[in-house]
């Protein structure tokens, strides 16, 4: 489920960068916090996946205004129907009553700026702490607040006032029901206001940047804490705010060779005061040799690297398996050998000659992502074999589809998989066609895991999606999502260079719907990595033939499904066929008042169109 900072127009940057930071921190693993702008707002069914919708500080203008009346009537209707909004700062105007606002609290705020004077220092009294925070602004006629419906969170306690018993205690935080929803409004600047923010490249990079530097503002969150906590918001309790990146081993099944492929990178890799590094397009990479006499039997990416010219990303320690794989005590949550030792059983039950995915295993116990860790950095990518795989136990910044945030709860199988693809195969076997043999890998090693594991629930949602059935409503066919694939690709005019990010729940634990089934994940990964490699190599052979093309179709939800093309001008009604075979499209074919076909087809790119299958809609991707 989403948490989504509202940022579009007047809503002020650095608030904004500060909201997503820090409700990541609190909210992690258990939500995705993501920005989002006024035209998605506008377009996007946003509502049925969100939870929580925050409305950071603003600038003098109305960021309402941008939403218009259709906006603000679903903002106020995804509050009405169940929904909670976080106003913070300035923010809070745009929830109250007035012209060209929500409603939302029917009493009057003014804001510090429209008062006439600066915003001032307060000690505000809330969750049982005190905290000292810039006030902005103050709730009007506060001794008329309903308390049946609003309830006072916090107080601030009026300055100048010697005799504390005559000091006035005046609304800060409220907490109001509106409907089925609620919503808190918070009086205050809780943005790191005294630091200057500033960035060309947007709210994600500013989180990001934020999160990076470390900045410690505990006293703001603890607040924030106690905001969202009053919205019934679970909170990750942790001794640690952050999770630390962690060391990537590399290895392989044979492991003479992974001293190969590092020789393969000596182009790339720099000396300086006796340590080897390669400074890429993201992320820096110091290189150790691991052998049998000298391990390093920790999984902290501690040590500085030597004055060199860093890339804009992290700093990573990168350990080079060459005698072994890597131990228990150096990967407690990764067995290497029980990987391998499956990779290699499977392989000899394959009708075909197998030797290439999951050969080489990059693991990192935390990384930042596994698609983000190969794909942006295209010096290594250019270097690494087909089948070359990234695998994480968690990631602090896993991706989705059109810029979404996957999250990585324990129990969830994260890994990415690189494909070298010829350009002379395009005719052939089109590299779109790679997200689908990675679905379908998925779905088959999952069924065909071991005995017994046939009848296991899971399909698979145009384009890349992962679903398995409703455990609470079993036999009413329906089917909740448990991840996804994220292909990305890149070129050099002889090879596409892809890399297939695979991310889906195995064994978390409830509420967060999964497999549920007993899976290990090193023995699920060499299962999904054999079947994406049987697949791979029949389609470069063969192309999309009757095989796949079946197989796809027998393991999707949407054979035969009517549906509305909202993506199409006159949003006709359309029946599913398939996908085409040579650029990997949707295909339908629109249908009459009878259900019966008019022989007129469409053909819908996965990248432009979203499948709402629940509702039967295919929609323009905003």
């Amino acid at each position: 489920m989403n948490v989504i900072i509202y940022t579009g127009p007047g809503a002020v940057t650095p608030s904004a960068t500060h909201n997503l930071a820090a409700l990541r921190r609190l909210l992690f693993p258990h939500y995705a916090v993501t920005p989002l702008g006024t035209k998605a707002l506008l377009e996007q069914p946003w509502s049925s996946s969100c939870v929580l919708l925050v409305f950071p500080e603003r600038y003098e203008s109305e960021y309402t205004e941008a939403l218009g009346t259709h906006g603000r009537a679903e903002v106020v209707k995804y509050v009405k129907n169940g929904g909670k909004l976080l106003a913070i700062g300035d923010g809070v105007a745009a929830a109250c009553g007035g012209e060209g606002r929500l409603g939302l609290y029917k009493g009057s705020w003014i804001g510090g700026g429209e008062a006439r004077k600066e915003k001032s220092w307060a000690t505000l009294n809330a969750d049982g702490k005190k905290f000292r925070l810039k006030k902005a602004g103050e709730f009007l006629h506060a001794e008329g607040i309903d308390r049946n419906t609003t309830e006072v969170v916090g107080t601030f306690v009026e300055d100048g006032e010697l005799d504390t018993s005559r000091k006035r205690e005046i609304p800060a935080v409220l907490y109001s029901t509106v409907a089925d929803g609620a919503v808190v409004l918070a009086s205050v600047e809780l943005s790191p206001t005294m630091i200057a923010l500033a960035s060309d490249n947007g709210v994600e990079a500013l989180a990001q940047n934020l999160e990076a530097t470390n900045l410690n503002y505990a006293k703001n969150e603890e607040l924030f804490r106690a905001c969202v906590g009053k919205l019934g918001m679970k909170l990750e309790e942790r001794e640690d705010e952050e999770l630390q990146l962690s060391a990537i081993h590399i290895s392989s099944i044979t492991p003479v060779k992974a001293q190969k492929l590092k020789d393969s990178w000596q182009e790339l890799i720099l000396t300086r005061d006796e340590t080897e590094y390669i400074v890429d397009m993201k992320d820096t990479f110091r290189i150790e040799t691991v052998t049998a006499e000298r391990s390093v039997a920790n999984d902290k990416n501690n040590g500085a690297l030597p004055a060199i010219g860093h890339s804009q990303g992290s700093d990573l320690c990168v350990l080079v398996h060459v005698e072994d794989y890597p131990r228990h005590e150096e990967t407690p949550l990764f067995d290497h050998n029980e990987f391998y030792s499956s990779l290699k059983r499977f392989r000899s039950i394959s009708s075909q000659p197998l030797d290439d995915f999951g050969s080489y295993l990059m693991y990192g116990q935390v990384m930042t992502s596994t698609n983000t860790i190969l794909e942006r950095n295209q010096k290594l990518l250019h270097r690494l074999p087909t089948g070359f795989t990234a695998v994480a136990t968690r990631q602090t910044q896993g991706r989705g589809r059109s810029s979404n945030v996957w999250l990585s709860p324990a129990g969830c199988l994260l890994f990415s998989v690189c494909v070298r693809h010829s350009v002379s195969l395009m005719q052939q076997a089109h590299p779109a066609f790679i997200q689908y043999l990675a679905s379908m890998a998925v779905v088959e090693a999952v069924k065909f895991y071991g005995e017994g594991y046939e009848d296991v629930p899971v399909r698979l949602k145009w384009p890349n999606d992962i679903y398995v059935e409703d455990p609470a409503a079993l036999g009413q066919n329906r089917f909740l999502k448990i991840g996804g694939v994220l292909v990305q690709c890149s070129g050099d005019g002889k090879e596409y260079y892809l890399v297939a990010g695979i991310g889906f729940n195995v064994t978390n634990a409830a509420p967060t719907t999964s497999i549920n089934h007993p899976y290990t994940q090193e023995t699920l990964l060499a299962r999904i990595l054999v079947v994406f490699e049987e697949l791979h190599a029949r389609f470069c052979s063969n192309g999309w033939d009757k095989y796949l093309e079946d197989l796809y179709h027998k393991i999707w939800l949407h054979s035969n499904q009517i549906v509305t093309l909202e993506a199409v001008e006159g949003a006709p009604r359309a029946r599913i066929l398939g996908i085409t075979r040579d650029w990997a499209f949707l295909r339908a074919e629109e249908i009459d008042d009878q259900d019966q076909g008019t022989g007129k087809m469409h053909e819908l790119q996965p990248d432009g169109n979203s499948f709402d299958f629940w509702k039967g809609l295919v929609t323009r991707k905003a």
